[in-house]
């Protein structure tokens, strides 16, 4: 595979099938090519207390969970922003993100020769629509095992679950009452 490749970025807190479900269309997409397919996995913020709600897990824990699920794929740490980070790969090169991502990304890589194309949509009718990693995060929170499990990849053990799960509570850095508060957001 040598007529250059197709890569998808994203911070993955945590991977959700919807997130499982583009990966695995940009790498069927990027084989047919005859390209190379990547999945970098973005370093993340811990700058803020936010940034820690929305990024319990550190960059190669979630490098780890993609080669999980993942196995074949060529799984790398992304540094820079997307236009460095393909301005470094072999040429041509195009980024695939999920379908409402299209529009914003192309503005940006357009302007550098580089093509966006959809992964495809988590919102098209079937099960997967309306999954989110800030979903799944209050799950966990909220210790919803069974609403987690189901929205992520199969791929994972219960304990793997239970594990990821376990994370995101003893990360969460918000105090009992403000906790509370965001329970209510996420519901």
């Amino acid at each position: 595979m040598s007529e250059g490749c197709i890569f998808a970025l994203g911070r993955y807190q945590p991977l959700t099938r919807g997130h499982e479900k583009v990966l695995r269309n940009m790498i069927k997409l990027a084989r047919s090519q005859s390209k190379t397919p990547i999945i970098y996995v973005s370093k993340g913020q811990y700058k803020s207390r936010a940034d820690k709600i929305k990024n319990p897990f550190t960059q190669n824990e979630r490098i780890k969970m993609m080669k999980q699920i993942f196995p074949n794929a060529n799984v790398r740490a992304q540094i820079n922003n997307p236009v460095v980070t393909a301005n470094s790969l072999k040429k041509p090169v195009s980024m695939c993100v999920g379908s409402n991502r299209v529009t914003a990304f192309r503005r940006m890589m357009n302007k550098y020769d580089h093509s966006v194309i959809s992964g495809g949509t988590r919102n098209n009718g079937n099960a997967l629509s309306g999954v989110s990693g800030t979903k799944l995060r209050g799950w966990a929170i909220k210790n919803n095992y069974n609403s987690y499990r189901k929205w992520v990849p199969q791929g994972f053990t219960n304990k793997q679950v239970l594990e990821q799960m376990d994370t995101i509570r003893a990360r969460f850095p918000l105090p009992p009452s403000r906790k509370r508060k965001f329970e209510k957001i996420i519901n």
